[in-house]
């Protein structure tokens, strides 16, 4: 049977219970209220940026579309002397419709995954990013089934 979990700078769990070993203490479990793992949330300021976002890329599509709607009059005008890519406008297009795609793909990916650690008790409380241990939440929960509250945070 495993006597510790994770061994590192700031912390230490082990089957008695957990070291804090920035502020030198030892928890048992019993002591421990609740140990949360809090995921990213959204809040008003992210959502503005998201907005924001949407509405500066179909202002940039709009440009881009006025911008090659006058390139293909000039090139008309002109009895098709202006040499151009007929391949280039639809590339830039199809990067400016993708763009949104790719950024919501990236901010639910991070708002699903586990930030942050927080250990209560007594009236106090210990925070720790998930990445610094370097483990997963199912090895987390399962090493921590029955010893702790553990919950999920919002």
């Amino acid at each position: 049977m495993k006597t510790v979990l994770y061994s590192g700078p700031k912390l230490l769990i082990k089957d008695d219970g957990i070291r804090i070993r920035k502020r030198k203490v030892f928890i048992p479990y019993q002591d421990i209220k609740s140990i949360k793992i809090k995921n990213a949330h959204v809040t008003r300021g992210w959502l503005g940026l998201i907005f924001i976002g949407i509405i500066l890329n179909i202002f940039i599509l709009f440009l881009l579309y006025y911008f090659l709607m006058n390139f293909y009059d000039m090139v008309d005008a002109h009895g098709n002397h202006l040499h151009y890519s007929h391949r280039s406008p639809g590339m830039i297009v199809g990067f400016l419709v993708i763009l949104p795609v790719i950024i919501s793909f990236r901010l639910v990916r991070y708002f699903n995954r586990p930030l942050m650690v927080i250990i209560k008790w007594d009236k106090q409380e210990f925070r720790i990013r998930f990445s610094e241990l370097n483990l997963s939440v199912s090895e987390l929960r399962s090493f921590l089934e029955g010893k702790a509250v553990v919950e999920d945070g919002g």
